[in-house]
């Protein structure tokens, strides 16, 4: 249907607009857990230049269970993510469970 391709559109799209403000200084990142009770990470933002008018935004922040890690590659003149990794560590006791996303922007030979 057509309102589930639009849906598709959109978060394809989403996931390559750089949507939150890069500001460095100190975050907090919301809770988000499919079981409730987890915390907010508080953390840093870095930003630093890129060469070709990009910019590399670093996040790293945490609680007492979880740390995420989170690096943007950003076209400042567009706004559009080039690159971004996530890391996210997970604890519970003596396990820990490590996530990896990683999405690439390229641009296709013409």
């Amino acid at each position: 249907p057509a309102e589930r391709q639009r849906a598709m559109l959109a978060s394809l799209v989403s996931s390559v607009v750089a949507g939150e403000e890069l500001v460095p200084g100190p975050v907090r990142l919301p809770a988000s857990a499919a079981i409730g009770g987890a915390a907010p990470l508080d953390g840093t933002r870095t930003l630093a230049p890129l060469p070709e008018g990009r910019g590399r935004s670093t996040t790293i922040a945490r609680s007492e269970t979880v740390t995420l890690e989170r690096v943007t590659d950003i076209d400042l003149r567009t706004g559009l993510i080039l690159r971004n990794s996530k890391i996210t560590r997970v604890r519970a006791g003596a396990v820990e469970q490590t996530s990896t996303t990683l999405l690439t922007v390229e641009r296709l030979p013409r």
